[in-house]
């Protein structure tokens, strides 16, 4: 079958319009194609394609957990925080450059044992602050985070977004070269590990 060919006079644009008279899809002398509005629904982006202004990026960084008196431990072949049961766990990181936004933070757990009847509960506390400015000079005191009935040798994630009140949760207040530094316990004699926090920024959009 012959290909069906659509083709401007020299030197001309081609161009589809919409029913107003605006163009939808023009390609320019130069083979250039503009589309507006567009909707791509499948497809993959080849090597060669590059993001302008309205291009989102995002990326995530891991923190891993550590103890004072021991930078990392070992569970079931993760680095882990010792036993949440006898110390408390601290996570510290900087905020990326070109961080626009926070879209998620979890914390990661295995549970060391079985609920002994009465549901686990982790707790989260924070402080942060800019380059010349104090290390709180954004805080949260020790707040609980999610309940959870606990089953050995199990891994858990927990969501660490809206754990205070707007506007002064971490994911509102924090910004690009932020220092920050969390702590982490738990409310029951159970043992509990924690392995780290995974926080998701918008880098560009």
């Amino acid at each position: 079958m012959a290909d069906l060919i659509i083709k401007p006079s020299s030197g001309g644009s081609l161009k589809l319009q919409e029913d107003g008279g605006t163009d939808a899809i023009s390609i320019n002398t130069s083979g250039v194609a503009t589309l507006a509005n567009a909707t791509i629904t499948a497809g993959t982006l080849a090597s060669g394609v590059t993001g302008g202004s309205g291009l989102t990026i995002y990326s995530s960084a891991f923190y891993n957990a550590e103890n004072t008196d021991q930078h990392t431990y070992t569970l079931n072949g993760y680095s882990t925080s010792r036993n949440l049961e006898s110390y408390s766990s601290f996570v510290s990181g900087v905020i990326p450059a070109g961080m626009t936004s926070i879209v998620d933070i979890k914390a990661y757990t295995i549970d060391g044992q079985n609920t002994g009847g009465t549901n686990q509960v982790l707790k989260w506390e924070w402080d942060m602050g800019g380059n010349g400015e104090g290390s709180s000079t954004h805080s949260l005191a020790e707040t609980s985070i999610g309940s959870w009935a606990q089953a050995a040798n199990t891994n858990r994630s927990h969501s660490l977004m809206a754990a205070n009140a707007s506007p002064n949760r971490f994911e509102e207040l924090a910004s690009a070269g932020d220092a920050f530094g969390m702590r982490f316990n738990r409310t029951q004699g159970i043992s509990l590990y924690l392995i780290g926090v995974l926080i998701t920024y918008k880098i560009k959009e």
